[in-house]
Order: structure tokens, then sequence, then C-alpha cells
């Protein structure tokens, strides 16, 4: 019996922790900061690097993604930039559990929104040092 404890500790949560560290090298917190400074710069090369290339973005709840692939992404995020000279996201609080960031986030300057606080929390999640999926939960 000890030993059956033991494989079952080993496959389902020592295993799975050596597989993620051997896949990032950088913390997860790293990438979402990175992705944070590029989209405040709107800098949308660097911004899209930082996503893998089957990346897939989600708004909480809706079944439908808001960009599925690293070109969709790049695509949606560079309009952003170019029609919000202002844009800037201030992160109030961020949360890491595991390869998942947690970010509380105020967004302002985006067009059509300028005059407006737009609250999110963003979760990403990391997988070999890139963005894999980002789900967004919308005030």
């Amino acid at each position: 019996m000890k030993h059956l404890s033991l494989l079952l500790l080993w496959m389902f949560f020592i295993l799975p922790t050596i597989a993620q560290a051997q896949q990032n090298t950088l913390p997860p917190q790293e990438i979402a900061e990175r992705q944070l400074v590029a989209y405040n710069n709107r800098d949308i090369e660097a911004f899209a690097a930082l996503f893998a290339e089957d990346a897939v973005l989600y708004t909480l709840g809706v079944d439908k993604p808001i960009a599925q692939g690293k070109t969709e992404v790049y695509e949606l995020y560079k309009r952003l930039f170019e029609n919000s000279p202002n844009l800037y996201c201030k992160v109030v609080n961020r949360s890491i559990l595991g390869n998942k960031v947690l970010d509380y986030e105020q967004v302002t300057g985006r067009a059509g929104t300028e005059d407006q606080v737009m609250e999110i929390i963003a979760i990403y999640e990391i997988e070999g040092d890139l963005i894999k999926r980002c789900y967004f939960v919308r005030k």
C-alpha cells in the first residue's frame, strides 16, 4: 500500500512539476510582466512574440474565442494599438498559481472608451515561456 501511495504521489504531483520546470525557463510572472510592458508600449512585435503559435484568447463564459493562433492575436492587438494611442494597463494585483498568472487590471485609453477605466481579470496560462491560453473576465 505504501508503494502504491508513493507511485501515485510521483505520477500526479512530482512528475508534472518536473515536466513543467523543464518546459519553462522563466517564471510565469516574468512572461506576464513582459507582455504588460509590450502592451503599454504598444509594441506589437514584442507583444506577439510572447504568444504560442496555437495560443487561444477567451472571454470567460463565451464559447467562441476572441482569437485563435498567434496570427489572430497579432492582428487583433495591432488594430487595438493603432487605434488607442493612450492605451495603458495597470496591474492592481497579481497572483501566481503554478503556470498561471492572474492579473486584476485597470485599462485606460482604449479606443472608444478613452474616458473609462475598464476593470478586467486576465488569467494567463504559460507553457514553454509563451502564453498558451488567456481568459478575460470583464465586469
